[in-house]
């Protein structure tokens, strides 16, 4: 008799216990960084996309750094990395595009609310062009916090 009054005790223990210790930390991120989509030289570095964010490399210092959604990146699976400007861009599968700022990426998202997946991303003289689902788009970079502005999107190439 007395181990059936115990169990309703052990059960609030075990349940508080549980939640006491899911004090909320420090996040990780562990992604695949095995599969590269693209590479870039950047500011004496090695830039590389990967389905599982950006990866930078310093050569002959043996210093590797794994960027994620943890450092601003709004999508994991980088499919095209470009300088334009002095600047460094890059663009997620899933319509994410951002520029490198110090050590962190600020990332414009409308692409991401239109549903718009992206495959490759350009710089030109002056702007990025990027391959949608959609056909192509053509951003201006900004200097501020907005990154990037969608100027054009051409859509319906071909027949």
């Amino acid at each position: 008799m007395r181990f059936l009054k115990a169990i309703p005790i052990l059960t609030v223990l075990a349940i508080t216990s549980g939640i006491f210790a899911q004090v909320p930390g420090s996040w990780e991120t562990f992604a695949d960084v095995n599969y590269t989509r693209s590479i870039i030289a950047h500011g004496g570095k090695l830039f590389v996309g990967t389905k599982g964010g950006v990866i930078s490399y310093t050569p002959g210092h043996d210093e590797l750094t794994i960027m994620t959604n943890l450092d601003g990146l709004g999508g994991l699976d980088v499919v095209g990395l470009a300088e334009l400007g002095g600047k460094l861009f890059y663009a997620a599968s899933n319509g994410a595009v951002g520029r490198l700022d110090g050590n962190s990426w600020s990332t414009y998202s409308d692409l991401i609310r239109e549903g718009l997946g992206i495959n490759d991303l350009i710089a030109t003289e002056n702007n990025l062009f990027i391959a949608t689902a959609g056909g192509i788009s053509k951003l201006n970079a900004l200097s501020g916090p907005e990154v990037v502005e969608v100027a054009e999107n051409y859509s319906k190439l071909g027949d």
